[in-house]
């Protein structure tokens, strides 16, 4: 006989790459909620999030199994955030007996109508190159805005691929402090979609599954490009190559992503006489494979 709580919680936290990881793998309860509410309608299911980003209720926002959502913003140790503000609830992933009587799936992205219109138009003109050329970390954008628009032309005139660009701005937020990030991309012609700021992180993640290949920064839409095993092509300054190279190391989190590298000499803001014609070439090769 399993005692089953009147109330459960399951928890995110960190950056929008880090709420795609546990969401989309199931971890911390997530897995396990569709079949709760199935055997159990009447537990209440909570969400606890301690997250940088405001995209990550907006993520969520759908999910028929939750019955209600709050973000905190981050912190280091989200424990004092799950026990200060659990009410009583208790967490899915540690109760050992319920779970074992429940089935596990990984979790769905819900959309709403307009974000299913926006998803379907898209896949219904043509296979699609994604591009985010932005990340929450600054030293993560390695490339300028600008240095893309030439790589979308290519994209387009030469491969024959439509190209989706997303990101929007919003502010960063941890318990302390807010920093405002600014992702603008002022570029139309035929062949682009460009998101920027029109959509969310849930038709954000759906086109991760859909796109032919992703192309930007190390952020959250590379990793949900790998979560849906979707090669990319990341661009990210020398610097960070060893880190990104590190988590794609065997047992790590990143293990066997489809991900080709190309670095600059410097940050977006100082490019240090980084050849982007040179890396505009890799890239499309890296297309054509």
């Amino acid at each position: 006989m399993v005692n089953v709580p009147k109330s459960v919680y399951v928890t995110l936290g960190g950056g929008l790459g880090d709420v795609y990881y546990v969401y989309m793998k199931g971890e911390n309860g997530w897995g396990y909620i569709k079949s709760l509410k199935e055997k159990y309608p009447n537990t209440e299911v909570k969400a606890l999030c301690s997250t940088h980003n405001p995209q990550t209720v907006e993520f969520i926002k759908y999910n028929p199994y939750i019955d209600s959502v709050k973000d905190y913003g981050w912190v280091l140790d989200g424990n004092e955030i799950w026990n200060k503000f659990n009410n009583g609830s208790v967490r899915l992933k540690n109760q050992y007996n319920l779970i074992n009587k429940l089935k596990f799936q990984k979790p769905a992205v819900y959309l709403n109508k307009n974000d299913s219109n926006i998803v379907n138009n898209i896949i219904n003109s043509g296979k699609y190159i994604l591009m985010h050329p932005f990340a929450g970390e600054p030293h993560r954008i390695a490339m300028p805005s600008k240095e893309y628009v030439p790589l979308i032309d290519q994209l387009i005139d030469q491969l024959k691929y439509n190209v989706v660009i997303i990101g929007s701005t919003y502010t960063r937020t941890n318990r302390f402090f807010k920093e405002p990030k600014a992702e603008e991309f002022n570029y139309e012609r035929d062949g682009v979609f460009n998101l920027i700021g029109k959509t969310n992180s849930r038709v954000s993640a759906v086109l991760t599954k859909h796109q032919h290949h992703f192309i930007g920064c190390w952020s959250a839409y590379s990793c949900a490009s790998w979560l849906n095993g979707k090669p990319t092509t990341v661009i990210i300054q020398n610097e960070d190559k060893q880190k990104l190279r590190h988590k794609q190391g065997k047992g790590k989190r990143w293990y066997k992503t489809k991900c080709q590298i190309l670095t600059t000499e410097g940050p977006a803001t100082d490019p240090r006489g980084t050849n982007f014609d040179k890396l505009r070439i890799r890239a499309i090769n890296s297309i054509r494979k």
